[in-house]
């Protein structure tokens, strides 16, 4: 992983929560907030993968999570080269807030979105009757996730 790179990284509101404090003191108040999180990830390769070669694949998945990759899950089964895979989970957040008196304020729920890249070498085999295996060194695993997330008021 030591040639992971990070780059593109963008905010990302997640979504806003109004709160209305009608008292005379200061409050903390509960702020939820509901959004899609996705995640996205691929496998390229440069031009040594003959086309139309079944790929399977066993792998764990790096993600971005506190300002460097790490991985997060893992995969096993076909794959197909080039093409984006993406997942999507509703996630729920609450945090308390602090609220002045006789105020309303807005609060936002805020994260980085961010792409990370990773070189990979890779086995390619051919068993179109003469077996063969080739090392290869053109793979890239790439990877979006939203990340970094706080509640600003």
């Amino acid at each position: 992983m030591e040639d992971a790179r990070i780059f593109g990284e963008t905010p990302f509101l997640a979504g806003k929560a109004k709160l209305t404090n009608d008292t005379d003191q200061d409050d903390m108040m509960n702020a939820s907030i509901s959004y899609l999180d996705e995640k996205s990830y691929s496998f390229s390769w440069g031009f040594s993968l003959t086309v139309g070669v079944k790929t399977n694949i066993r792998a764990k998945l790096p993600f971005i999570a506190d300002g460097k990759v790490e991985v997060s899950s893992q995969i096993s089964g076909s794959l197909l080269w080039n093409k984006s895979t993406k997942t999507s989970t509703s996630v729920g957040v609450t945090d308390a807030v602090p609220v002045p008196a006789k105020t309303v304020a807005i609060v936002e729920y805020v994260g980085t979105m961010g792409t990370c890249n990773i070189p990979f070498s890779y086995t390619q085999s051919s068993t179109d009757g003469k077996f063969s295996e080739i090392e290869q060194n053109d793979g890239i695993y790439e990877g979006v996730i939203y990340y970094n997330f706080d509640f600003h008021v």
